[in-house]
């Protein structure tokens, strides 16, 4: 398909939009890999009855304690604790898709990093249990902001050429918070303080503020000026983003068509019963990330520790370990994401990443089995074995990691105009809410799995998704984001449901559709002059 459109080149508001894109991605990151839950002055001030010692499933303490390998943490405390920013994650990504587009993506952006400072702070002045529980659900109400609107940001701004590198920029971003994060937690476990675990949240504060300063200079997107009615603003904006020397009508003519698609709905959920593509997009984004849930990448963040620590890693570094490991899982698939998502596509790569991390999963079940569980009893791993399960581990994480990324720069992109933050804050809610109940049954089906079996289950999941993005992915690299909605009907499966398939068979719907088109050429050839 021959799009006459020229990308406009990469200005220094380019730069500013993914610089703030990989700002907040940091801060989601570090709430992901927040672990003073095991440095040990916080777990003795707020949770001294969750005990870090004999008990963990390793077989060397199961002859003290009866419990067997991969049995951890039967408190209901540690998982809600890890879990809890994924559930109010989803209040979060709600609040933005109508304040993203009520308000446009900036305010988004603010809110989200506001919150986040103050549920750090909360967590930093914290002298009872109930403020660390209120500073849990902070950051993740801001995770969730923080989830939706960026990426808006980074799509609807960056030149259509490079908007997959660029979008996944925000996740590798993610990738280096979590990985601040790990190493932070590593370093403070090696010598106890009474106050140190304080230094977790203050140092994930800063990042935000920064961010809230480049808002001040960065302007609001073209696309969220026109779908609120600001003509003026809008092309003014669009001028600035691409530069003086470039001409910029062709491209507003687009948005301002995108954003008039459904000029008599008043809200999103009118539009989103208009246009049946927009249901399509919004269907595909939905299924997407509910298999993609339990692929493990994320899951692994909680069921990290015991896992390591039974493997052999020991009881101080089991847990700072695993996450170190799997933090550089993620920051090598962030690196990949951001090299191969033009070149090699969206669906490509999400499919070769979900492949790529189903072989590693297999092949830590398989050692788990038949070398751990050797003549069915646990036994402790020799290091060269420990050491190549957590290289296997971390590899798979990374290749998670990296089609995960694709797969969510896919469902945002494919959201028309009109329905975009509606359907990207309910993508986001619901993957938010998946992951907040798929972390609460790691724990407790590690256990009942023996280890294997979760991973096992894992490689499952790897498996659907691949044949998910395989079979009902776009291919949506190098055509501008205003008329990826022409694609629906191109696609073998998703032709059937939509309204230019009908139309095809309809001779009056056809020619109704060819006389719209025609008008809608003629109000873009004015807009062009």
């Amino acid at each position: 398909m021959a799009h006459p459109q020229r990308p406009p080149a990469a200005t220094p508001f380019t730069w500013m939009v993914v610089w703030v894109a990989m700002s907040t991605g940091w801060l989601v990151g570090f709430t992901d890999g927040d672990s003073a839950l095991f440095i040990k002055s916080f777990r003795d001030k707020f949770f001294p009855e969750i005990q870090v010692g004999l008990g963990l499933g390793n077989p060397q303490d199961r002859f003290f304690t009866g419990i067997q390998p991969f049995c951890t943490f039967h408190r209901t405390e540690v998982p809600l604790y890890l879990a809890l920013p994924h559930l109010t994650a989803a209040g979060g990504a709600l609040t933005a898709a109508h304040l993203s587009h009520r308000r446009g993506r900036k305010p988004s952006v603010r809110l989200g990093c506001c919150m986040f400072v103050a549920g750090k702070l909360l967590l930093v002045f914290a002298a009872g249990v109930a403020q660390v529980w209120a500073a849990r659900a902070c950051t993740g109400f801001a995770v969730g902001l923080l989830h939706q609107a960026p990426l808006l940001e980074v799509l609807e701004l960056v030149p259509f050429d490079k908007r997959g590198a660029l979008a996944c920029c925000q996740n590798l971003g993610r990738a280096l918070g979590f990985a601040c994060a790990a190493l932070l937690s590593y370093g403070l476990a090696l010598e106890e303080r009474s106050w140190q675990w304080r230094l977790v949240p203050i140092f994930g504060i800063w990042p935000a503020l920064l961010t809230v300063l480049l808002l001040l200079w960065l302007p609001e997107t073209p696309s969220s000026l026109l779908q609120r009615g600001k003509l003026a603003e809008a092309r003014i904006a669009l001028q600035r983003l691409r530069g003086m020397l470039h001409n910029t009508e062709q491209e507003y003519g687009e948005i301002l068509k995108a954003s008039r698609l459904f000029s008599t709905s008043r809200t999103q959920l009118q539009a989103l019963k208009q246009q049946r593509e927009a249901q399509l997009a919004l269907a595909a984004g939905l299924g997407l990330v509910t298999v993609a849930s339990a692929t493990g990448g994320a899951l692994l963040t909680a069921a990290g520790f015991p896992v390591f620590y039974a493997l052999g890693y020991g009881r101080l570094k089991g847990y700072t370990m695993s996450m170190v490991m799997i933090a550089c899982g993620c920051v090598l698939g962030g690196v990949l994401a951001v090299l191969f998502a033009d070149s090699l596509g969206r669906r490509k790569g999400t499919t070769l990443g979900c492949l790529l991390s189903s072989t590693c999963y297999v092949a830590v079940a398989l050692i788990i089995k038949l070398v751990y569980f050797d003549a069915g009893g646990a036994r402790q791993l020799p290091n060269s074995w420990a050491w190549a399960v957590g290289a296997l581990i971390s590899l798979a994480c990374g290749f998670d990691f990296a089609a995960n990324t694709l797969l969510w720069v896919f469902s945002f992109e494919v959201q028309p105009l009109p329905t975009r933050s509606l359907a990207t804050g309910s993508i986001t809610a619901w993957h938010s809410l998946m992951t907040f109940g798929w972390s609460l049954a790691t724990l407790p089906l590690l256990c009942q799995l023996r280890g294997w079996g979760l991973f096992l289950l894992f490689t499952a999941a790897s498996m659907a998704t691949a044949a998910a993005a395989w079979w009902f992915m776009l291919p949506t690299c190098n055509i501008p984001l205003d008329q990826l909605d022409t694609l629906w009907a191109k696609h073998w499966f998703w032709c059937r449901y939509c309204c230019s398939a009908a139309a095809a068979g309809n001779p009056s719907i056809s020619s109704s559709s060819s006389s719209s088109s025609s008008s809608s050429k003629a109000v873009h050839q004015g807009l062009g002059q």
